[in-house]
């Protein structure tokens, strides 16, 4: 979900590899993306490709490699990140990536993402309970350098419904620090089929330009088997002056 990019690593949308949710059973896992949003008022369209290689060493660690590709306003960057997940035996998690684009243009040259959610620490019923969560994140752009720190809530049912309530500071060159929030609901409709509902009011920073942008996205997975997921998501990101729509199509293959 996301998005202006940074609110697409926050909600969950494209490349994916940056969402900080433990993966799914398996040793290995690949991720594929490609997305293709247009703007308005001719600006143009933007290209986005991606690939992430998940591996599990033990049940409690994974670490993942990816590469992104993007064209944007006739530019051409590419991405490698590196992270891991950490899970803990109370429910909690921590996750680390490092990612770097030597050379680009409008995607981040370098950036540090540090964040943790805890287990429950709530039973505010017999099937619903609440955690805690931090990210945090510091981006260095060919024009500036751009930080965020994420406090957030999350009701979590057992039934894999979840509602998640955070709160985005972001700081940087651009002069005085700017806050903002983002709401995303996730709501199974079968064993198989799930969606996710997400809406955000909160700076972006993606290209290395702060804007304030007014996001809502929609989002499905299906597993197709236990080891083939397939994903659609459809954003539209609001600045003052134009709009952007975004539309991803994904797939996860679990071995």
């Amino acid at each position: 979900m996301s998005r202006g990019r940074l609110l697409g690593l926050i909600l969950g949308l494209v490349p994916w590899l940056a969402d900080a949710q433990v993966p799914s059973s398996g040793a290995w896992r690949l991720d594929a993306s490609i997305a293709q949003s247009r703007l308005s008022g001719g600006r143009g369209t933007w290209r986005d490709a991606s690939a992430t290689a998940t591996y599990r060493p033990r049940p409690d660690i994974w670490l993942s490699g990816g590469l992104q590709a993007s064209e944007r306003f006739g530019f051409h960057d590419t991405r490698l990140a590196i992270g891991a997940v950490k899970t803990f035996g109370d429910g909690g998690s921590a996750h680390l990536q490092l990612a770097s684009a030597p050379n680009g243009h409008l995607l981040a040259r370098s950036s540090l993402q540090l964040g943790g959610e805890t287990g429950a620490i709530l039973n505010l019923s017999p099937s619903w309970n609440l955690g805690l969560g931090l990210d945090g994140q510091v981006a260095q752009y060919s024009t500036s350098k751009v930080g965020s720190l994420q406090p957030f809530v999350r009701l979590a049912a057992r039934d894999g419904r979840a509602l998640t309530l955070r709160i985005i500071e972001t700081f940087g060159d651009f002069g005085t620090p700017l806050s903002g929030y983002a709401v995303r609901a996730e709501f199974p409709l079968s064993g198989q089929l799930r969606f996710n509902l997400a809406y955000a009011d909160a700076p972006e920073s993606d290209s290395g330009v702060t804007l304030r942008s007014q996001s809502e996205s929609l989002g499905t997975a299906f597993d197709l088997n236990d080891s083939l997921t397939l994903r659609l998501d459809a954003t539209r990101d609001r600045y003052s002056r134009y709009h952007r729509d975004e539309i991803a199509l994904g797939i996860a293959r679990r071995f």
